[in-house]
């Protein structure tokens, strides 16, 4: 009976937020290593503080990042997660942010897709900033 009466609170929460536009899942950030997606370079900047972009396949960028979630101290907020994909993906190596229902693909192309879940990488600051906007306050 006490779960059932949890279950259906969790579930409520969940809605409300999902009303006003809040997230209450953990961000789950997705890198693609598979081996040729890996064999792939991104130019793109980790930290905001960085002067220039780096050069990154699929295991350096998780490397990376898995730093910059301990250095930010956000393991209660965020996960790393290695991840594969197609197996000649054309668009890598990629980065996926998701949490609750939502997700945006980072990817590697020339122009811009014209959606709001496919985001070029050339269009981003950097990778702390994306995360920065997903957590807001919680970061």
């Amino acid at each position: 009976m006490y779960f059932s009466h949890a279950y259906v609170f969790v579930s409520r929460v969940k809605k409300e937020c999902k009303r006003f536009g809040t997230r209450v899942g953990k961000l789950e950030i997705h890198i693609c290593t598979k081996t040729k997606c890996t064999n792939r370079t991104v130019e793109v900047k980790v930290r905001s503080v960085d002067a220039a972009p780096g050069v990154h396949t699929g295991l350096t960028l998780l490397a990376e990042v898995q730093k910059l979630v301990a250095e930010q101290r956000l393991e209660g907020a965020t996960e790393v997660r290695e991840a594969t994909c197609m197996s000649s993906c054309p668009v890598g190596p990629r980065l996926d942010l998701m949490q609750d229902d939502m997700r945006v693909r980072y990817i590697k192309r020339q122009r811009p897709t014209g959606r709001p879940d496919f985001v070029t990488w050339s269009s981003i600051d950097s990778i702390e900033n994306e995360i920065r906007n997903w957590l807001g306050e919680r970061m």
